[in-house]
């Protein structure tokens, strides 16, 4: 079966279901599949304070799963202590079965401590890492 042929039949697969992000990766290829906007959620900083659940800086868990500091195709943690990351870049994952679900840093920053062990199960809104806001 060609990619495309696997991108065909994973959309008619998804319609009429609400699920709103596929991501499929073998050694081979990754293929990702996204409904409707495009556009990626505001970031924490942007959201009023007194929304937010938790502490500013303060990563948690999307879903209940397994927390995952690398992904199992690619080299090395996606976040470490004292390492820069970007608004919106991959910290982490959560493993649902055989889906990893990315967790993107909410702001710019510095990773101050990861919190939870790779491999370790986590559930909703379970703490992973600290973010510390960028130095001048």
């Amino acid at each position: 079966m060609t990619a495309a042929e696997r991108v065909r039949v994973l959309s008619e697969t998804l319609e009429g279901t609400s699920i709103g992000l596929l991501e499929l990766t073998t050694p081979e290829e990754t293929i990702r599949l996204r409904r409707g906007d495009t556009s990626h959620p505001p970031p924490l900083a942007a959201i009023e304070p007194s929304m937010r659940a938790h502490p500013p800086g303060l990563v948690t868990a999307p879903c209940p799963g397994v927390f995952r500091t690398a992904h199992p195709a690619q080299d090395g943690p996606l976040a470490q202590a004292e390492r820069h990351v970007a608004a919106g870049e991959a910290v982490g994952l959560v493993q649902v079965g055989p889906l990893l679900v990315h967790i993107a840093a909410p702001a710019s920053g510095v990773v101050g401590e990861v919190l939870a062990e790779n491999g370790a199960t986590v559930g909703y809104g379970t703490p992973l890492l600290r973010l510390q806001e960028e130095r001048a």
